[in-house]
């Protein structure tokens, strides 16, 4: 056998052998074999040139904020002006156009803000459910109730769609005006200390929002003027914070608001809620909503509302946050939600003891311990 030079690349078998691994395109015969490629001389690089720079384009100014800001334009021909709708004739006139608002500096109306803010649907849809006890529509057209304290004016437009002769009760004045500008009708303001400005036996239903029982001063005068105005068998409906055992966001409140009788503090279990309405008021049915995760959004909520933000700054600032929390909240099926909510039937008012045996021992201690020799 007559060895192959290195510098060749030999086919075998309709494949390319290269032994010194040179190029892979050669030419030529040797011997028989039926192809042999010659390595093909390089091909000679050409230098490549270096890259010019670019040059760097000076950065803009900051602009300045949209509404501190206004635009002024010269304009070289009539033009049509769109806040006076006239043509303007004046050629090289500056006209100064005030800035457009943005989503955040503009007023958000109240079905705006209740779209961003979650917990008002949650609430809303809680009391709902809680109105199904009442009668047919029938009946509930001739009935009179009465909504405490609503966050927002849109909540008693939905309650006064289910039929009836509506009243609403504000927490503010300032809520007050802007539920009687939405609803066209009177709304009264609630007083300091719970005092609720209507004659006795009105209504057949009283709703209480959310924060309302902790924001009163004397929580047993307001719960006892819930229990005046209505009829005698009229049905209270409230709301409160529930306290939960080993929960984190009351944990966090208590750490964020050291004052424990703080109205962003409170919370209720449903024997403390029992003890505050069982003078006036026999419990039919208690549910619970607002889960973990909107529950922190909430405590962020409450402390935006102690530094002094408005309601709009507050709904643009924690809406995704609440559609996060709520998409987070139902794979959290088997925990109850943060806030209790209590339909209760009204009865005479009168306060509830416990008895006492004539040797000043209640019925628990009678029956626990054994007396004294």
């Amino acid at each position: 056998r007559v060895p192959l030079p290195r510098s060749m690349l030999v086919y075998r078998g309709g494949r390319a052998r290269c032994p010194h691994r040179a190029a892979a395109a050669c030419r030529g015969a040797l011997l028989g074999i039926p192809r042999a490629l010659v390595a093909p001389s390089p091909r000679p690089r050409r230098a490549l040139a270096a890259p010019s720079p670019r040059p760097r384009r000076a950065l803009a100014a900051p602009r300045a904020r949209a509404r501190e800001r206004t635009r002024v334009r010269l304009y070289r021909r009539p033009l049509l002006c769109y806040t006076c709708r006239m043509q303007s004739t004046e050629q090289n006139t500056p006209v100064e156009i005030p800035a457009k608002k943005t989503f955040s500096q503009r007023a958000l109306s109240p079905t705006e803000r209740f779209e961003m803010m979650l917990p008002h649907r949650l609430e809303l849809a809680a009391v709902l459910h809680h109105l199904q006890r009442l009668p047919s529509a029938e009946q509930l057209s001739q009935m009179t109730l009465l909504d405490i304290g609503m966050p927002n004016p849109v909540m008693s437009e939905v309650l006064r769609k289910r039929g009836g002769n509506w009243c609403t009760v504000a927490r503010s004045p300032a809520f007050a005006q802007e539920a009687a500008d939405y609803l066209g009708s009177d709304v009264a303001c609630l007083g300091g200390d719970g005092t609720i400005p209507y004659e006795n036996g009105v209504f057949d239903v009283v709703i209480v929002a959310l924060d309302i029982l902790v924001a009163v001063s004397d929580q047993l005068a307001f719960i006892k003027e819930c229990n005046r105005v209505l009829k005698s068998s009229g049905m209270l409906i409230i709301s409160a914070q529930a306290k939960r055992a080993l929960s984190i966001g009351d944990f966090i409140r208590n750490r964020r608001w050291n004052n424990p009788h703080s109205p962003y503090a409170a919370t209720y279990t449903e024997t403390s809620l029992y003890s505050t309405i069982k003078n006036g008021f026999d419990i039919q049915d208690v549910n619970y909503f607002s889960r973990f995760w909107v529950d922190l959004v909430r405590i962020r909520e409450a402390k935006l509302v102690e530094q002094g933000h408005t309601s709009d700054e507050i709904a643009l600032r924690l809406r995704t946050l609440y559609r996060i929390a709520h998409a987070l909240d139902r794979f959290d099926l088997l925990q109850r939600g943060h806030v209790v909510i209590l339909s209760a039937r009204r009865r005479r008012w009168s306060a509830r003891v416990m008895p006492v045996l004539g040797d000043g021992r209640t019925l628990s201690e009678a029956v626990l311990f054994r007396p004294p020799a």
